[in-house]
């Protein structure tokens, strides 16, 4: 029953082993536990898919979901809703090795407005600690609506990334590198 598990209040799902997939949760009303987010990849070969977050956020500056480690998956799920800071997605670089991450079939809607402060991206690779190096992470066949964060809808800090194929309709942001 996708979708029919629904997660509320204050919540973090860390998962640090590899080849685990999330599929079919429903995270809605409630909060990040942590500035890492509700969904936390720290392992390889992980996979969230046709999951749902929706009206996810508390008056703090938290995040969605993070991706740490190689070759992990973000596909098939709805991100709806964000109303405060931190980006929604990010691939933490924690040194220069490639992750190979991809990215794929997400709706992403409803990122409210920062008010022209950093920080509200809806998707950042990386940051300026290892910009110069190769992350190799796949975003295409997204679907962006309304993601109006700031300027940085993707924020691209690092090399030998793939951004193709994705649908911006009433975005104030960009792809930026």
């Amino acid at each position: 029953n996708s979708q029919k598990a629904i997660i509320t209040g204050e919540s973090a799902l860390k998962i640090s082993g590899d080849n685990v997939i999330v599929c079919g949760l429903s995270f809605e009303n409630g909060a990040p536990k942590e500035d890492k987010g509700c969904v936390i990849f720290s392992g390889d070969y992980c996979r969230l898919t046709n999951c749902k977050i929706y009206n996810y956020c508390n008056s703090n500056l938290y995040k969605w979901v993070s991706l740490s480690g190689k070759y992990n998956e973000v596909d098939h799920n709805v991100f709806d809703g964000k109303s405060v800071g931190g980006a929604l997605l990010t691939v933490w670089r924690n040194d220069d090795s490639a992750q190979h991450h991809f990215i794929h079939h997400n709706v992403f809607k409803n990122y409210a407005s920062g008010g022209g402060e950093n920080g509200y991206e809806t998707i950042r690779i990386g940051d300026s600690k290892q910009s110069q190096s190769d992350s190799y992470t796949i975003i295409e066949n997204n679907y962006f609506e309304a993601c109006n964060g700031e300027v940085e809808a993707v924020s691209v800090k690092s090399g030998r990334d793939l951004i193709k194929n994705n649908t911006f309709v009433s975005c104030e942001g960009f792809v930026t590198f």
